[in-house]
C-alpha cells in the first residue's frame, strides 16, 4: 500500500462531478484502499467504480443504511453504523426533554443520508412516545425560505429537529429571525452540521443566539487521540469523524499485515475478523505485536468498541450528546451507547 501526496484527493461535490474525478484518479494510480469519502451521497457516486474495479472502499463516515447490505463484492466497509443507530439517540433525546410534538426538516430531497436519518428520526421519536406533526426537505438554494418557514410555524411544536450540512446555517438564521430559534423553541441538529463553527455563522456578532440548541455527534475518541489530534494541529477547531477515520486507517493496515498481502480481495476478508475475533488490543503497536505472535486480534481504537458485522460495520457506537453554549461552541453532555 502507498500514501503520498498524488494519492489525495478531495471528494467535493458529488452532484459536480469531482467524486467520479478523484476516484478515477486514484484508480489511475493504482491505489489498494481508498479511504473514504465522507459522505454517503458521495459514495453512491463511485461505490460500484471502485468495488468493481477490485479495490477497497473504506469509508470514515457513511451512515445511510442502504450500505449495510450493498452488494459490493465484499470489499466496501464503514467505520461508522447506519443511521438507525444515531437515530435512536436523537429521537429519545428530543422527547426525554419532554417534547410531545415533533417537527423534523433536512436539506435537499435527493441526500441519502438526510432523508435516510429524517426517516428513521421519525420512527424513533414516535416509538419513544412523541408525536411527529410534519416531516419535509426543503431545497438551500431557494431565494429564500419563506415558505418552510411558515409550515413550521403553522404546526406550532414544542421541538424542532434539523438535519442538514454546512448550508444548516442559512435555513437556522431565517428560524431565527422568524422567532423560531432556540430561544423560543427547542431546536436539535444531528451530526452534519452541529459543529463549533456554526453559531458564528448563523450570527457572526452573537453567537448566543443558538445557545441551547442540541444534538448528537460521532464520539470524538479519548482524551489522549484528541490530545494528540491538536498537537499535530493547533489550530483544529473540530475532530468530527476523526477517530473513525483514524480506525479505519489502523484496521486497514492491520487486516494487511494478517493476510501477509496487501491484494485488496485477500485484505478485505480479515477486515471484520481484526475487529472481534480474538484478543483485546487498543494500538497498532499492541495490535501488530500480537499479530506477529500469531494470536487472533480484536482491534478497539479511539472511537470505541467497533466489532464488525458480517456486513462490515460496527455493530456498537458511542455518541455525544452536545450542547451549544453562549459563546458558540459545541460543549459534550453526556455519551451514549447504541447497538444493532
Amino acid at each position: 500500500m502507498k500514501l503520498d501526496d498524488a494519492n489525495q484527493r478531495d471528494e467535493g461535490n458529488p452532484s459536480a462531478g469531482t467524486t467520479s474525478q478523484s476516484a478515477d484518479a486514484l484508480l489511475a494510480g493504482g491505489v489498494n484502499v481508498v479511504i473514504g469519502p465522507a459522505t454517503s451521497s458521495a459514495t453512491l457516486k463511485v461505490i460500484d467504480k471502485v468495488t468493481c474495479a477490485g479495490v477497497i472502499m473504506f469509508s470514515p463516515s457513511n451512515t445511510a443504511s442502504v450500505f449495510t447490505t450493498y452488494p459490493s463484492h465484499g470489499l466496501y466497509f464503514r467505520a461508522m453504523p447506519s443511521n438507525v443507530l444515531e437515530s435512536s439517540v436523537l429521537g429519545k433525546l428530543v422527547v426525554a426533554d419532554g417534547n410531545s410534538t415533533v417537527v423534523v426538516m433536512t436539506s435537499r430531497a435527493d441526500d441519502v443520508y438526510g432523508k435516510d436519518l429524517r426517516k428513521a428520526t421519525e420512527k424513533a421519536i414516535r416509538e419513544s412516545g412523541g408525536r411527529v406533526l410534519d416531516s419535509f426537505s426543503y431545497d438551500p438554494d431557494a431565494p429564500d425560505y419563506d415558505k418552510d418557514i411558515q409550515r413550521v410555524k403553522a404546526e406550532n411544536p414544542d421541538a424542532i429537529v434539523l438535519i442538514g450540512f454546512a448550508e444548516s446555517d442559512h435555513f437556522l438564521s431565517s428560524l431565527v429571525k422568524a422567532g423560531l430559534g432556540p430561544r423560543n423553541k427547542r431546536v436539535y441538529d444531528a451530526s452534519g452540521s452541529m459543529t463549533n463553527t456554526l453559531a458564528g455563522q448563523v450570527s457572526p456578532r452573537d453567537p448566543a443566539v443558538l445557545a441551547g440548541m442540541k444534538g448528537t455527534l460521532p464520539y470524538p475518541g479519548d482524551e489522549a487521540f484528541v490530545k494528540r489530534l491538536r498537537e499535530a494541529n493547533p489550530g483544529l477547531r473540530d475532530v468530527t469523524d476523526a477517530a473513525q477515520a483514524y480506525d479505519a486507517v489502523v484496521i486497514t493496515a492491520l487486516a494487511a499485515a494478517v493476510a501477509g498481502t496487501d491484494a485488496p480481495a485477500e485484505v478485505a476478508k480479515q477486515i471484520n475478523d481484526v475487529t472481534r475475533k480474538g484478543e483485546s488490543c487498543t494500538s497498532f503497536a499492541a495490535c501488530m505485536a500480537l499479530v506477529k505472535d500469531h494470536k487472533d486480534i480484536a482491534y478497539a481504537g479511539p472511537s470505541g468498541l467497533l466489532r464488525f458485522t458480517d456486513h462490515g460495520e460496527p455493530s456498537s457506537a458511542m455518541y455525544d450528546i452536545s450542547e451549544i453554549q453562549p459563546d458558540g461552541t459545541v460543549k459534550p453532555l453526556w455519551t451514549e451507547r447504541a447497538s444493532v
